[in-house]
């Protein structure tokens, strides 16, 4: 058996079922309101985000040097300078408008939970459950609509935008996301050469996505009391 193509396999049916769960719920019945692209912004800058850069650093401190090569290349573009968009991209998010959100605690126990996985699991269940919130906005792996695209249609309709004129950071992440999996993808080809070490990216990558659902409902429910006016 070839185990990092069973991983695969197995990975890009684990994105697909949640984005199949994310185009169902999440509130995607309910006709989107101009402040809702704020909102979701708002929350991903301040606590998403920061996390994500935290969870990458974790891992590659406890990764072997040839990990450590692609991290360093991944967040690159994350954090200094990505040709798409001549910033790092947190300094496109530091430009865009935001609704500024309380701490949720739904949001605080899903960044909790990432934080968990990388401090104190295996370095490759670590670069998994990392791995795994990319490849589920990966347009070569996703059958229907990724989270990203899901998320610049609905801008487009509550702004009444067209694709061009959509923020930059929904744009770069539509490139970006799908580049970022198959760039991290090769580390797994080369590392997962066993039943152990498939277990443990796919168990990263299961964890992952469990926090990554509690976090969604966590935003889902902000819309909601912002659609109140209970969120300023």
């Amino acid at each position: 058996m070839e185990w990092s193509v069973k991983l695969r396999e197995d990975l890009d049916r684990l994105a697909n079922e949640h984005a199949e769960r994310l185009a169902s719920g999440r509130g995607y019945d309910r006709p989107p309101t101009p402040e809702e692209p704020k909102i979701r912004r708002g929350i991903r800058r301040m606590y998403f985000t920061p996390t994500r850069r935290a969870c990458w650093a974790y891992v590659q401190a406890a990764a072997p040097i040839d990990v450590k090569k692609v991290i360093w290349h991944h967040e690159r573009d994350e954090l200094i300078h990505d040709p798409r968009a001549g910033v790092g991209h947190v300094d496109i998010d530091k430009k865009e408008d935001i609704v500024a959100v309380p701490p949720l605690p739904a949001v605080r126990v899903a960044t909790y939970g990432w934080l968990y996985i990388v401090m104190h699991r295996p370095w490759l269940q670590g670069l998994a459950s990392c791995h795994i919130l990319e490849r589920i906005n990966d347009a070569t792996v996703i059958k229907g609509k990724t989270n990203i695209q899901q998320s610049a249609e609905r801008e487009m309709k509550a702004r009444n935008l067209k694709a061009a004129d959509l923020p930059l950071s929904v744009k770069v992440h539509l490139e970006a996301d799908t580049e970022h999996s198959e760039l991290v993808w090769e580390v797994f080809e080369r590392h997962v050469a066993g039943e152990e070490s498939y277990q443990q990216a796919l168990d990263g990558a299961i964890e992952s996505l469990e926090c990554q659902e509690i976090y969604e409902r966590a935003v889902s429910e902000a819309l909601v009391l912002l659609q109140e006016g209970k969120v300023r």
